[in-house]
């Protein structure tokens, strides 16, 4: 073979072999290319998909956080418009209590009812939360039952102080010295409670007082102690007809200012516990950030 077709053959075997290397080099290349999209494809996919998901849960979030202070509010309403029927009814209770015939029944239920209504309306609020709301409206029921209690169970003090008042202003009633007497110790007995400091007053414990007497004779509860007994004797032995005496004494101890003093109390301290509770309940349904 000559030079010339040796020539000939060496260049078409380098064209090949040059054909053949470009072809991998352009093949690798298209892989390369084709990987990169793959990754590149299923990165926009995952980083979509996150995306997705997390604007699927904070559209969820923000649907329960729409359901959860709807259910707040109509719990807060029915609480407070329940609170405000029992202050109602604890009034009109009043003005039964303070008007009722002598032989006439002091009937309550309507009162006690009202008080079983927000009793219910608080468990909703228990159960919708938040804590700080939640605080606001066990104050409210805390004190309608104190209001509740205090009506019931001193119901019959305003019929037996005007029986006494009637028989003491009676001069010729067989029963006005009897009257007298009961009035008076009485009055010495809540001047005793008005005279005791505040933070003492949790002395004049009946129980506690005849317990620790023989320890402490000279304590402020050891001077009340013949006080309340001798005021116990008097009122056992009036015999004024249809008085319940045995009960005079209670309410003078826990309530010195008298019965109407008390439930202007009372009442007061449960208005203004349900004012409290519908500034708290605003503020957290006027509170833009997410309960997440």
């Amino acid at each position: 073979m000559n030079s010339e077709a040796i020539a000939t053959l060496t260049g078409v075997a380098l064209g090949v072999v040059s054909t053949l290397a470009a072809a991998r080099i352009t093949r690798k290349g298209s892989e390369a290319q084709a990987d990169a999209t793959y990754r590149a494809a299923v990165t926009t996919a995952e980083t979509g998909y996150q995306a997705a998901v997390t604007t699927a849960k904070a559209q969820y979030a923000s649907a329960l956080e729409a359901l959860n202070r709807t259910a707040q509010r109509e719990a807060y309403v029915s609480l407070i418009s329940t609170a405000n029927a029992q202050w109602t009814s604890a009034q009109a209770a009043y003005n039964h209590i303070r008007s009722v015939n002598q032989n006439e029944d002091i009937d309550l239920s309507a009162l006690e009812a009202s008080l079983d209504t927000l009793q219910a309306a608080h468990g909703a609020v228990e159960l919708e939360g938040p804590p700080s709301v939640l605080g606001a409206a066990n104050a409210v029921l805390e004190r309608a039952r104190k209001l509740t209690d205090f009506l019931s169970r001193f119901r019959e003090i305003p019929r037996a102080e005007d029986i006494l008042l009637h028989h003491r202003c009676m001069v010729n009633s067989d029963y006005h010295q009897s009257a007298v007497h009961a009035q008076e110790a009485l009055e010495a007995l809540r001047c005793f409670v008005v005279d005791t400091p505040e933070e003492e007053r949790h002395l004049l414990n009946v129980w506690e007082a005849r317990a620790d007497i023989a320890a402490a004779r000279e304590t402020r509860a050891s001077l009340w102690l013949p006080l309340w007994d001798s005021t116990h004797e008097t009122l056992r032995e009036t015999t004024i007809p249809d008085l319940d005496s045995a009960l005079l004494p209670w309410h003078a101890l826990e309530n010195p200012f008298g019965f109407y003093s008390r439930f202007r109390d009372l009442a007061e301290e449960m208005k203004l516990a349900s004012v409290e509770f519908v500034n708290v309940a605003r503020a957290r349904l006027n509170d833009t950030q997410p309960n997440l």
